[in-house]
């Protein structure tokens, strides 16, 4: 039997790149894209409210303009137009991202995963416990179902509102642009040690998954026995620790 041991460091790149090959290049730059799209519509209300209150508001007294050069029809209408691209940008890109991506991922590695294991030769299962593998198939097929995806859409959803943070505040003050180098270095350094920590109480948290699901499929196997000899309550005890 092999020892069931824990991966070290951070997580590969390659296994973002695998996830990503699986659920489609395609689809992953077509969400980001969407997502930049949907951000700069965002960016455009704003843009369009500064301007709609410019141009009806005199800037050295406050009050209204006596004759503005629209009417504040057309600034609504613009407005509601730009809202409405947003938002259906938006929406199209929670589905792409949840539908085309988290389903396209999670379908093919589980195909791959369930074609390696059945086509393993026996002494792939002579050495690897049933409940080293039932772990992997619930642990890790939870985590591209769930976790991955749910990263993958905030990652992006980060990276696309941070794009737009540092352009609207650069198009400001172009001296932020002299600060961005000393806090991308921060910022590189606190996450690489929240992450090394977090990957490693999560890998040993899965770890002791297995002994749990390997009594299981050994109590399921032979649970004719188990009556036959009415263990069954010291068996959901142990279970049950």
């Amino acid at each position: 039997m092999t020892k069931e041991d824990a991966g070290k460091g951070l997580a590969k790149a390659s296994a973002f790149v695998a996830y990503a090959k699986a659920a489609g290049i395609f689809w992953v730059i077509l969400s980001f894209s969407l997502l930049i799209s949907a951000q700069a519509a965002s960016i455009g209300t704003r843009i369009w409210l500064d301007q709609w209150t410019t141009q009806v508001t005199d800037s050295k007294t406050g009050s209204e303009v006596a004759n503005p050069p629209h009417s504040n029809a057309f600034y609504l209408g613009v407005y509601g137009c730009i809202v409405v691209i947003a938002s259906s940008l938006t929406l199209l890109t929670n589905l792409t991202m949840y539908i085309q991506v988290g389903q396209n991922a999670a379908h093919i590695m589980h195909s791959k995963m369930l074609h390696g294991v059945i086509n393993s030769p026996m002494s792939f299962f002579d050495v690897n416990p049933l409940g080293h593998i039932t772990n992997r198939f619930v642990g890790d097929v939870q985590i591209v179902d769930e976790t991955l995806v749910e990263t993958y859409v905030t990652f992006f959803n980060h990276v696309a509102q941070a794009i737009a943070t540092v352009v609207v505040i650069c198009s400001v003050t172009p001296l932020f642009l002299t600060l961005l180098l000393p806090l991308f270095g921060a910022y590189y350094y606190l996450q690489n040690y929240y992450l090394r920590t977090s990957q490693a109480v999560q890998r040993v948290s899965r770890l002791t998954n297995s002994p749990v699901y390997a009594l299981a499929n050994t109590t399921f196997t032979g649970i004719s026995t188990v009556r036959a000899f009415g263990m069954f309550l010291a068996l959901f005890s142990e279970l049950s620790d």
